[in-house]
């Protein structure tokens, strides 16, 4: 049977349905009504007259009760393809009308049951105390500020360590600015060393001592990290006295003798084991070597280990004048 309809020009339908729908006779698409499960009653329509899908309630299906219409889907079931009223159809497509249950909606009716959700909205920072008409009710609401009230931090990012995130009195993310000071060893020297200020300590600072800064280590007037010496020097000095030979050509490349009469030579007391004669002189603080050359003129030459400053000290003298040369 062809109609033509208000709004909508179907050319024909088909209720009861019958076991095979005829195809359109254009670019057209088939709409199932698809109140139960066996409901096979459809609408064919050609796109030329009706380009896109219909409200069911224009094409003479209404909602079954206690149902609203949802959606155009492309299985029975509403687990296909959706469309919705308005959409340009697939050409020769089938869509399926589904429907879902109805929601009740209840209105609030009276100046006490309004002046009730003003004051619910009012306790939570949603609206001002002054009088606000229902219509403002949405924007109220979503003035109401949900999740922690930050509102009173004090922190800024030059009061966080770089790298970690806070939030601001304004609700922003924000990130530290203070540096971090990783560990480290500092050794003492003759320079100062500083940790500079305002930094965040991430691990341990380790600042050595020794057990050797003591004021008996320490020469006496010199005062070295707070310490001030007391060590003077003195005590006994081991003196070794070499004899070289007499009346010399040169003072060079002489015999030297343990005694005076210059009757012990160096080398062959010990044996001339000369690491034995290493050590000897090894173990003396001072070794002196005394002796004439040429024309009776008598030379002296001292070496001197100090052990205060830890030098040696070249000493020779000539017919009584001493000269002394530190190296």
């Amino acid at each position: 049977m062809i109609f033509h309809a208000d709004r909508l020009k179907p050319f024909f339908r088909v209720d009861p349905p019958v076991p095979d729908p005829p195809e359109p006779s254009g670019a057209g698409y088939i709409v199932r009504r698809n109140y139960t499960e066996d409901d096979d009653a459809y609408y064919a329509f050609d796109t030329d007259f009706v380009p896109t899908l219909p409200d069911p309630d224009d094409i003479g299906w209404p909602a079954p009760a206690g149902k609203t219409f949802r959606e155009w889907n492309s299985l029975r079931d509403g687990t296909g393809t959706i469309s919705g009223i308005g959409d340009t159809p697939a050409a020769f497509a089938e869509y399926y009308a589904v429907w879902q249950d109805a929601v009740t909606v209840e209105y609030l009716t009276t100046n006490h049951e309004l002046k009730s959700v003003a004051d619910a909205i009012r306790s939570k920072g949603g609206m001002p105390s002054s009088l606000v008409y229902p219509s403002g009710f949405v924007s109220a609401i979503g003035a109401i500020r949900t999740g922690v009230d930050v509102s009173d931090t004090t922190a800024a990012a030059s009061d966080v360590r770089t790298g970690r995130y806070f939030y601001n009195s304004l609700g922003e993310k924000t990130q530290g600015t203070v540096p971090i000071q990783a560990a480290q060893t500092i050794m003492p020297g003759t320079a100062t060393q500083t940790i500079p200020g305002g930094r965040i300590l991430t691990g341990t600072q380790v600042i050595p001592g020794d057990a050797n800064l003591a004021a008996e280590n320490i020469r006496s007037g010199v005062t070295i990290f707070g310490v001030t010496g007391t060590y003077e020097g003195g005590g006994s000095m081991n003196v070794m006295t070499l004899y070289a030979q007499t009346n010399a050509s040169s003072v060079l490349n002489n015999t030297l003798y343990l005694d005076s009469a210059r009757t012990q030579d160096l080398t062959a007391y010990y044996n001339y084991d000369y690491e034995a004669v290493y050590n000897a002189l090894a173990g003396a603080d001072v070794i002196e070597i005394y002796g004439t050359y040429r024309n009776d003129k008598h030379f002296v030459i001292a070496l001197e280990y100090d052990r205060t400053d830890e030098s040696i000290r070249l000493g020779v003298g000539f017919n009584g004048a001493v000269f002394s040369l530190l190296i």
